[in-house]
């Protein structure tokens, strides 16, 4: 039987920890929050195919860091 699933994640984080810049900006210390949404195929129990989706230039702009506009 094929099965479709959907999730609605929340997602929070920081730019504050020691792991270095992220996308080219430095650690701002501040806080961010998200969310993304995943939708999955399956035949036979496994996996298919996935979609994922997520606000990643709103949780740029919430750190401080510009969004990559790939201009």
């Amino acid at each position: 039987m094929d099965t479709t699933s959907f999730a609605r994640r929340f997602l929070e984080g920081s730019a504050d920890d020691d792991r270095g810049d992220c996308r080219g900006n430095q650690p701002s210390g501040r806080a961010f929050e998200t969310t993304r949404h995943v939708t999955s195929w399956f035949e036979q129990g496994r996996i298919t195919e996935s979609w994922f989706d997520y606000d990643l230039g709103g949780a740029l702009e919430q750190i401080g860091a510009p969004p990559d506009t790939g201009l």
